[in-house]
């Protein structure tokens, strides 16, 4: 087979991790870049070796015929990008969310079927060894039957800034950006689908936020008329209970990046290290499972990410992460904000 044509859209941040990854790859090819800001685009191309440089995708899917491609523009671009890109016959590589409402993610999902091409949300958090070590134990009934799962994910000093706290690009603050990382994990873990939400969100002062954004800022942080802090309670239609947290600014000793699980069997939590609580030889007991290291490493996760969506593409492994993941994840995201916003618990449709 020939190698597999990709296109870059969008030189930020994450393209520079995405294209780092395809790199590593013998069977693709990297052949164009674009990014609205064509300085930016140049510079990525130069530093990659990449042909073929534009400032307009739809241009770059017409002349360099991508076989796929990676979305890596900001989240209210997300839908539109993909499914001209799967109009145009390339597969697609969604950075997170998929989408900024449900609606959208579902017609992406309807246009990657109706022209049969893979759409894989960019959930890379899915291929950490202790995730599928937990996933693992959860599918051999290890823990037993699930009633609860904590997912959070918190900074304390993390607000991006520029366009991720605009609300008009993002579609939100820190359950849009970091949230649906660990959403996404409990629901993976979990099983089953959400019914139902019930959320609290917290805006921090304009100028603490202002004073804190510099510590991980992408662009400004001047613009800010998102969440810095969210909690929500989710609950699942096979009985489990989902408690989630998520924030950009939270005075927590330190970040946090957590997912526990608990069941009639057992308990366990994912990070740093897998560690399982159990009563399984008669007594209480704690057991770590050897070479269960489970540190957030993005370079690892974008690596893994990037390997299993080539080997989707040319058939070789069925998709872990399937884009209705993604319309699931918005789902409850739009449930998130519509429950903060109307003090009251919502109830999911389908």
């Amino acid at each position: 087979m020939d190698k597999i044509k990709v296109g870059i859209i969008g030189a930020g941040t994450i393209g520079h991790c995405h294209v780092a990854a395809y790199r590593k790859r013998a069977d693709v090819d990297v052949v164009a870049v674009c990014d609205s800001n064509r300085d930016r685009a140049e510079q990525f191309a130069r530093q990659y070796e990449i042909s073929r440089v534009y400032d307009d995708y739809r241009t770059m899917l017409e002349e360099a015929a991508p076989d796929a491609v990676s979305v890596c523009v900001w989240n209210s671009l997300h839908a539109s990008v993909s499914i001209d890109a799967l109009n145009g016959g390339a597969h697609v590589l969604c950075e997170k969310p998929l989408a900024v409402s449900a609606t959208q993610a579902v017609e992406m999902q309807l246009t990657a079927e109706r022209f049969g091409r893979v759409l894989m949300p960019g959930f890379c958090t899915r291929y950490e060894e202790g995730v599928k070590l937990l996933k693992n134990a959860v599918d051999e009934n290890r823990l037993g039957q699930l009633y609860y799962v904590k997912a959070v994910y918190l900074r304390r000093h993390g607000n991006p800034g520029g366009w991720f706290a605009d609300n008009n690009r993002s579609g939100g603050g820190p359950v849009i950006d970091l949230g649906v990382h660990v959403l996404d994990l409990a629901r993976f873990i979990a099983g089953g689908q959400a019914v139902s939400v019930y959320a609290v969100t917290h805006k921090m002062p304009d100028e603490q936020v202002a004073s804190n954004a510099p510590h991980m800022s992408a662009d400004s942080g001047q613009i800010h008329d998102v969440e810095d802090f969210a909690s929500a309670l989710i609950r699942m239609d096979n009985g489990v209970t989902i408690q989630f947290e998520t924030s950009w600014n939270h005075h927590v000793e330190s970040d946090v990046f957590q997912l526990e699980v608990f069941g009639r069997k057992g308990g366990a939590t994912a990070y740093p290290k897998v560690r399982i609580a159990t009563d399984d030889f008669g007594v209480a007991c704690n057991i770590q499972p050897l070479h269960s290291n489970n540190e957030h490493n993005p370079n690892y996760d974008f690596d893994e990410e990037i390997s299993h969506f080539i080997q989707v593409i040319k058939g070789a492994e069925q998709p872990i992460v399937t884009a209705e993941d993604g319309v699931e994840c918005m789902r409850i995201t739009d449930a998130i904000y519509e429950s903060a916003n109307e003090q009251r618990e919502i109830r999911i449709t389908r």
